[in-house]
């Protein structure tokens, strides 16, 4: 893989000859993380949080460093909560801030990033508080193909991870076709599919993205849109719909070869801290 040198650069991407996307890529990083007050105490932002036993590495210096390591030195960092504090943090680096407009939830902010940003280009979607490997961060960018939606997905290594659990994805061709959770999906024959956790990274097709969010608006009437819980199981259930009537597939599965998760409550950060200790121990 060719090392970029700012955001707006190619990825020159290996397994689809010599074809090359564009791609930015964002850090979502303007939530509360009230889950982890009994850590940040409502004094910093969960981005903050330390991830090393001596408590020197913040997760925002980890997940920007990884990037760097694999050629992406200028990410978009889009803040909310704390806004203030990743600004003054951004202004000492060469990291671009977006603000989102309004109470939009982080899929609001996003559409609002895409509609600023363009359509021109693949968005490589962070959230603040994941845990995962860097090779892992570069394989996502190596299988991803434009006009679909590249997920990155792990196998079920944690308890704690067990309510995120049941992504169905196609063995043979790495569709993702919904989740076990919804209620539908009992009258159902799981033969040549796999169960996964879904990360919270992923490479964002806009079109993909922009259109199933205009369908969700159309259905739902709200003003706060998430992510992971609202836009993702709409693309989800389109995507089912399209396989089931020979369509190409729009949502994809990158399996990772390393541990990834969320630290979003104080138990799952310690599991985080073990996996870095591994990391830097490899």
């Amino acid at each position: 893989m060719e090392k970029v040198h700012n955001n707006h650069e190619f990825f020159r991407v290996p397994n689809i000859g010599n074809d090359i996307y564009p791609l930015k890529s964002v850090l979502m990083v303007g939530g509360k993380g009230i889950r982890l007050e009994p850590i940040t105490k409502n004094l910093i932002p969960k981005g903050f949080v330390t991830i090393d036993d001596k408590n020197e590495v913040r997760e925002i210096d980890y997940l920007t460093q990884s990037l760097n390591n694999i050629g992406i030195q200028n990410p978009i960092l889009s803040v909310h909560h704390y806004a203030d504090t990743y600004e003054e943090y951004a202004s000492r680096k060469t990291y671009e801030i977006f603000r989102r407009k309004g109470e939009v939830g982080n899929g609001g902010a996003l559409e609002q990033l895409i509609q600023q940003y363009g359509y021109d280009t693949q968005y490589l979607v962070i959230s603040a508080d994941i845990f995962v490997h860097p090779k892992d961060i570069q394989k996502l960018i190596s299988e991803h193909k434009p006009e679909t939606i590249s997920w990155g997905v792990t196998k079920l290594d944690y308890e704690l991870m067990e309510d995120y659990y049941g992504l169905v994805v196609d063995d043979k061709s790495k569709a993702i076709l919904g989740d076990i959770k919804l209620p539908w999906w009992k009258n159902w024959d799981l033969m040549e599919k796999s169960l996964y956790v879904k990360g919270a990274i992923q490479i964002i097709d806009p079109s993909v993205y922009i259109e199933s969010v205009e369908i969700y608006k159309r259905l739902c009437k709200k003003a706060e849109l998430d992510l992971y819980w609202d836009i993702s199981p709409l693309i989800e259930e389109r995507n089912r719909r399209r396989i089931r009537v020979g369509k190409s597939s729009m949502l994809q599965a990158v399996i990772f070869d390393h541990a990834s998760l969320d630290y979003g409550t104080p138990e799952r950060l310690q599991i985080m801290r073990n996996e870095y200790q591994k990391l830097i121990n490899e």
